[in-house]
């Protein structure tokens, strides 16, 4: 189509009509939870920068953002990204916008996958607007620096993770608290965020779980008792108060498993106990749960919530009730471990986990 010049009387080339052939997504992601600031490296300055891309580009059209706020690069166990991956499978995204490749992953091999298997397999376009990678107009010197630029993000990983693991360890030992939240009872010192003090909203839950607990009760009867009665589960208790932002913990509920955990654990007793899971990006070593002689326990770190003297009961009914289960379950050794008819196919309406065959013996 041709238009005429008013000035000249030339014929002239209309301009290029693009039409919106990419239902596209924006996914950003940040390392450590966003902290507001407007740095280059802030979720909302990366969603911005995204979305003027977007809108000097006609061929795309943005149908969705996806954040994954405090999740790392090294592996894709990333709530956000899951969720963009089920809708590029389903079809309804066919492009994804980043601001560069280290945002879509730090791992060498993995994001290597995502670019050279899975991608293409799915017909999805990857525009990494810094990086100006477009994997629909690669040429092979493009590709060769990609994979070199993958390579990098990768050691720089493991070198972070190298230097932070052993800064950490001096932490721990100091009796630093280093987790992301307090134990369910405690809250962080707002005057110093690597010292626990005591919530006096939950610390009474805390110490009547431990009296159950002593007097024989069984964990889940206790469950039973704590959700009967109304009171928030960790999780949900957390998200009520803003500590936690993600809605999924909406339905949580106390299970044997969150209160085998408030039971064992020496924190209530005063102490700081850390290096409870191990594995280090740097070491090649995926995270793990270490065993309780393995943890660092540095002890009188802050006020206790529970006393020696309901604790050791306590533990002493666990120890004694994990014994008998282990001696009952004994008994049916030469069975066949149970098929697992459900595993991948029924999930719980309520936290959505996949639904396993569990073998109870009495």
């Amino acid at each position: 189509m041709a238009r005429k010049s008013r000035k000249s009387g030339t014929l002239q080339a209309a301009p290029e009509v693009y039409e919106a052939t990419y239902d596209t997504a924006v996914y950003v992601r940040l390392s450590v939870l966003d902290s507001g600031k407007k740095d280059s490296e802030s979720i909302l300055n990366q969603q911005d920068m995204l979305e003027q891309y977007i809108a000097t580009h006609p061929e795309l059209t943005l149908k969705k953002v996806f954040v994954d706020n405090g999740e790392t690069g090294v592996d894709f166990l990333r709530p956000a990204w899951n969720d963009l991956m089920a809708e590029c499978k389903a079809g309804r995204i066919n492009c994804i916008l980043l601001k560069d490749l280290s945002r879509l992953g730090r791992n060498y091999i993995e994001t290597g996958e995502y670019l050279e298997k899975i991608f293409p397999l799915l017909g999805v376009r990857l525009i990494a607007v810094g990086d100006q990678y477009d994997n629909i107009s690669l040429t092979n010197n493009e590709r060769l620096v990609s994979n070199l630029k993958n390579l990098v993000n990768d050691i720089y990983a493991k070198d972070i993770s190298r230097k932070s693991s052993a800064a950490l360890a001096i932490k721990q030992k100091n009796g630093d608290f280093i987790g992301d939240y307090a134990a369910y009872g405690y809250l962080k010192d707002p005057a110093n965020k690597h010292r626990l003090i005591v919530d006096t909203e939950t610390a009474p839950i805390v110490r009547q779980i431990f009296q159950w607990k002593a007097d024989g009760v069984g964990t889940s009867q206790i469950c039973r008792r704590l959700n009967e009665a109304g009171i928030l589960a960790p999780l949900r208790y957390r998200l009520e108060k803003g500590i936690v932002k993600s809605e999924k913990y909406r339905n949580n509920v106390w299970q044997v498993k969150t209160v085998n955990v408030v039971l064992q654990n020496p924190v209530y007793l005063g102490h700081i106990a850390q290096r409870k899971h191990v594995g280090a990006l740097c070491e090649g070593k995926g995270r793990s749960r270490a065993k309780s002689e393995d943890w660092v326990i540095v002890p009188d770190m802050h006020e206790p919530i529970v006393t020696q003297e309901v604790f050791d009961p306590a533990k002493m009914v666990m120890a004694n009730r994990t014994a008998q289960y282990q001696s009952a379950n004994g008994k049916y050794a030469h069975f066949t471990p149970p098929e697992q008819l459900l595993g991948g196919l029924g999930f719980c309406a309520d936290c959505g986990k996949s639904l396993l065959r569990y073998k109870q013996v009495s």
